[in-house]
């Protein structure tokens, strides 16, 4: 009976929450003016030091979406990093278990704690392929709302205009993955090897990015559409998707960048092959959407 009046007191002091914070909505919505907050806006300085560049501008603009990125990456990284200590050791018996270390190791002497340290770092990585698409798209948005032709009046050439924020989407990338190497290598214990093992995930991120300025380039209307379809595409193909249709995790190693990284975490020894061929189609991939970008009408 106790625990009946507990959970009715609970529903009841939610009950009374959502209804004291509906009634609050509703008063300020009456008091403040249609289309506008609670609060006017105020216009900016006539000239500020802070937007002399298309680089400038363009981190006005994404520095809130980052900064939120990064938070919520080491807040995960801490989370994740302290259940490694927690991970007993198992018998490499079983096909799930065989299929685990097969997928997640490169050696034989290999711990759970690292092979499960390497597949967070893994999937951190995968998620974080995100980021710079989301962040490309914002010359979409800035292209559709007329900004960006006030803006290439101006003495502002497109490719410099474009790179802008292509340079904020890579490099946030990097802050991004360290920050949840960081967090997740000081709680597990290992934070070089961690850090390292969240760090190597960023040729792979930027290879999205890449794909991200070739469809604002070629396909503006599209790009929307091919940025999601190829972040799905990466999450799913090899480690969601390739076991239901049985499709050889190996086989993901052709179509998909991450799978190629070297697992450095759990045993294999550090390689720049999978990371130089990543960077150089990266580079392919922004070189002809710059060039695109460069020839096409803005829409």
């Amino acid at each position: 009976m106790p625990d009946v009046v507990w959970a009715g007191a609970v529903l009841l002091l939610s009950l009374a929450f959502t209804a004291a914070t509906l009634a609050l909505a509703y008063r300020l919505l009456t008091r403040r003016d249609l289309g506008h907050g609670l609060i006017p806006e105020r216009p900016g300085p006539a000239t500020s030091d802070q937007l002399r560049s298309p680089l400038c501008l363009a981190w006005r603009l994404q520095k809130g979406l980052l900064g939120g990125w990064i938070a919520a990456y080491a807040i995960a990284g801490l989370v994740l990093g302290s259940l490694a200590t927690s991970i007993e050791e198992v018998a490499r018996q079983g096909a799930a278990v065989e299929e685990f270390f097969r997928r997640y190791t490169a050696a034989p002497d290999v711990t759970m704690t690292d092979a499960y340290l390497w597949l967070i770092a893994l999937s951190l990585g995968y998620v974080s392929a995100l980021y710079p698409l989301v962040a490309l798209l914002r010359l979409r948005n800035e292209e559709l709302s007329g900004r960006a032709e006030l803006l290439l009046s101006a003495p502002v050439s497109r490719v410099r205009w474009v790179t802008g924020h292509l340079l904020i989407a890579l490099a946030g990338s990097v802050l991004i993955l360290a920050a949840a190497g960081l967090t997740m290598g000081l709680v597990a214990g290992a934070p070089g090897k961690v850090l390292a093992g969240a760090l190597i995930q960023v040729p792979a991120t930027w290879t999205l990015a890449g794909i991200g300025v070739l469809a604002f380039g070629l396909l503006p209307r599209a790009a929307a559409a091919i940025s999601w379809a190829a972040f799905l595409f990466v999450n799913l193909f090899g480690e969601v998707l390739g076991p239901i249709l049985g499709i050889d995790y190996w086989i993901a190693k052709y179509a998909v960048p991450h799978p190629n990284l070297p697992m450095v975490i759990s045993g294999e020894p550090f390689t720049a092959t999978a990371i130089a061929i990543m960077t150089g189609v990266t580079a392919v991939l922004v070189a002809t959407g710059l060039a695109a970008v460069r020839r096409r009408a803005l829409t």
